[in-house]
């Protein structure tokens, strides 16, 4: 029993341990299996911005938003990833700046922080409304309400589109108007805040005083002038510890504020083979019997062909097609083909020829939808049109009367609907076709319109036309020469071959002889587009090139139109950018430094100008009427150092060898204007602050951004 007990006294604490243990690889194992953030710390943050993390999940609201805004703005349902992925940088953007400056707003009281930190701008229903119906209207408002016609901005359209929000069952207009109310409410909290601001800055007497001398003195000098480049570059030799110790007292110059790095990579470009062009030309003359004979062309080709019909009449100016001399000499319903054009085998088939005018004149009676909120109004509005289009051809109604009565259109209402001398093109294109290829002189006819600033119903009457010129409508059945599914596996097989078989950089490099390699460089964590990749997406080698390892080369990716293989060939940090990345810039500074200390050597403590110039074989040259806003030295080029210095010196005093921008400089000073100052700075001091405060909208944002700690971790998830 007593042994028993010294066992389990022993071995107590050991057995605990285990048991632990065995608990703690149990969790770990799940917290493994189940991707939790016990072993991926913050794997759900897009971002942190002063300590206040961005979870991915907001952000994606908040892109989602964004897109929904831009389909609402733009009146369109599909939105390409290249439009999508600027909105997500652009939301990006504006949540940062949105959450910078809210710490601002709040810390000043124009903004109230709620427990999630969001912030509520504290802008009153009367702030708004005065924005809106006040005397000085927000100039967004003005910009969305003014009368396109006039430019006038009439409060009342504004009263009429809120009464009409609850009217859109689909809810996209008030949609719309909550965005445009939320912008409003953010630029006037925006305005409130650099209005605060401004009006902390502040001039002093003796800073305007000081401002007025130097904005207004002038000085003349005379200069012997010792050029670096009369020292080669070959002569001045540079130890490793002085780039270094230039490189560190000019590390704000060579700071970069985020990670880069830098690819070579080869290209497989997906290109049709021969057996391709071949393959679309056997598919395209399989269409060439039913093509000819069918009698709906434009409902053939929206099945068949790979262009759209285009209903309209061309001249042979017009036609840009390879073959267009022939559409003036075949008969009609003759088709031409195959042949080659732009990367399409084609078939072209003459539809009609005829004589049209070069200009038409014709007048109208407008009906505008503008306002009208479903498809119930306009169908109203049409079969208005349709009863005015029947009363004057059915009724003998007179047309001038009724553009009295019922147009819309006010530009033209005075002059009984005159829409003058119209050539092709020149107005909408649904008018444009009726005008020029469907009707003739006399004819009264009425044409919808869903053109800007011009949605409805034209009802038209030509007045004049006369046919001068030929013109033909042709219908091209076209079939683009693509890659087959067989080109394609061959090609990703090849660059799949090439990958495997060079996978250090060393070899990769040797391999790529053969082929055409290039470079990017400066790639960003967040990039999209790489340079020298064709202005093609290629997010996916972006996410990789900050996966990899330095050196390291990759597998295949497939861009729309290439297949890529690339080397990581440098990785630059954040920070200071090292030496060897700028070797030769730090050289050529560093050894016009030491240009400079060997001229001023040379001259040292002669005060001459004369002497100087003899013994270095120079002559003294003048600058005049250099000041403050003019530093250019005729022949030589910018000198602002120099400049400063000769302002700062007396009147006939000579200074000590100067190091300037292009050469060292010796420099006394002949002529020196000071402005006599006035006894009130008042006018000075007002114009200053006035200067500092036009630089607060676009220069305190980024001050604040720049002083702020931001980490942007959204390439993990995009």
């Amino acid at each position: 029993m007593a042994v028993i007990m010294k066992i389990r006294n022993k071995l107590g604490l050991l057995i605990v341990g285990l048991i632990m243990l065995a608990i703690f690889a149990f969790l770990l194992q799940d917290a493994i299996n189940s991707n939790s953030s016990v072993l991926r710390f913050n794997s759900n943050t897009a971002g942190v911005i002063n300590g206040k993390s961005v979870s991915i999940q907001d952000f994606d609201r908040k892109v989602q938003q964004a897109i929904e805004n831009y389909r609402l703005a733009n009146n369109t349902a599909n939105i390409d990833d290249a439009t999508i992925w600027q909105l997500r940088s652009q939301t990006w953007e504006q949540y940062v700046n949105d959450l910078l400056m809210g710490e601002k707003y709040a810390k000043l009281g124009l903004g109230i922080r709620d427990d999630t930190s969001a912030l509520r701008v504290k802008i009153t229903r009367d702030e708004i409304e005065d924005m809106i119906f006040g005397s000085n209207p927000h100039p967004a408002v003005i910009q969305s309400f003014s009368d396109p016609k006039t430019g006038q901005y009439d409060p009342s359209q504004v009263s009429y589109f809120l009464s009409q929000l609850d009217k859109d069952q689909t809810g996209e207009t008030r949609q719309r108007w909550l965005t445009f109310e939320k912008y409003l409410k953010e630029d006037r909290l925006r305005q409130k805040f650099f209005a605060l601001v401004k009006k902390g800055m502040y001039t002093p007497a003796w800073q305007a005083a000081e401002n007025y001398t130097l904005t207004n003195a002038k000085v003349d000098f005379d200069f012997v002038y010792l050029p670096y480049a009369d020292i080669p570059d070959g002569d001045v030799a540079v130890e490793e510890s002085e780039l270094k110790a230039y490189l560190k007292s000019h590390a704000n110059k060579y700071r970069q504020e985020e990670e880069t790095r830098a690819i070579e990579f080869v290209s497989f470009d997906i290109k049709p083979t021969k057996e391709d062009t071949l393959r679309v030309k056997s598919k395209l003359e399989e269409l060439y019997e039913n093509f000819k004979n069918t009698s709906s062309d434009s409902a053939f080709l929206r099945s068949y062909s790979q262009k759209p019909f285009d209903p309209k009449y061309y001249s042979r100016d017009e036609l840009t097609s390879s073959i267009k001399d022939t559409f003036f000499s075949i008969d009609t319903n003759a088709v031409i083909g195959p042949y080659l054009e732009d990367g399409y085998w084609m078939y072209a088939k003459l539809l009609d020829r005829k004589l049209i005018p070069d200009s038409v004149r014709a007048k109208h009676i407008f009906v505008s939808i503008a306002g009208v909120q479903n498809q119930e109004g306009v169908n109203e509005k049409r079969a208005f049109a349709d009863s005015l289009l029947k009363e004057i051809k059915e009724k003998g109604a007179d047309f001038n009367v009724f553009v009295q009565q019922y147009s819309n259109d006010e530009e033209t209402k005075a002059a009984g609907g005159d829409m003058g001398w119209i050539k092709p093109g020149q107005k909408y294109p649904t008018i444009d076709r009726a005008l020029f290829y469907k009707h003739a002189q006399g004819d009264i006819f009425m044409v919808p319109s869903d053109e800007e600033n011009k949605r409805g119903f034209h009802i038209i009457q030509i007045t004049e036309a006369k046919p001068v010129k030929d013109a033909v409508q042709v219908a091209f059945l076209a079939k683009q020469i693509t890659a087959s599914v067989e080109s394609e596996r061959a090609l990703y097989a090849k660059a799949s071959q090439f990958a495997s078989a060079h996978q250090t950089l060393q070899a990769f490099r040797e391999g790529a002889k053969e082929l055409s390699l290039r470079e990017a460089a400066g790639i960003r964590k967040n990039d999209n587009i790489i340079a020298n990749v064709d202005d093609e997406p290629a997010r996916e080698v972006v996410k990789w090139v900050f996966s990899a390892a330095e050196n390291q080369v990759s597998g295949v990716f497939s861009l729309p139109d290439k297949y890529v293989v690339a080397a990581l060939t440098k990785v630059t940090p954040e920070g200071v950018t090292p030496l060897d990345d700028i070797r030769t810039e730090i050289e050529l500074e560093v050894k016009k430094q030491k240009k400079a200390g060997m001229l001023q050597e040379k001259i040292k403590g002669q005060t001459d100008l004369n002497v100087i110039a003899s013994s270095t074989g120079k002559t003294v040259q003048k600058a005049t009427g250099m000041s403050f806003t003019s530093t250019f030295i005729t022949g030589i080029g910018q000198e602002m150092g120099v400049v400063g210095k000769a302002l700062a010196m007396n009147e006939g005093e000579t200074s000590a060898p100067l190091a300037g921008d292009n050469g060292v400089f010796v420099i006394k000073v002949t002529s020196k204007q000071v402005p006599e100052l006035p006894s009130d700075f008042t006018a000075q001091k007002r114009q200053s602050e006035i200067a500092a405060a036009s630089t607060v909208e676009f220069s305190l944002p980024p001050a604040i951004r720049k002083a702020a700690d931001i980490r942007d971790e959204r390439y993990k998830f995009y």
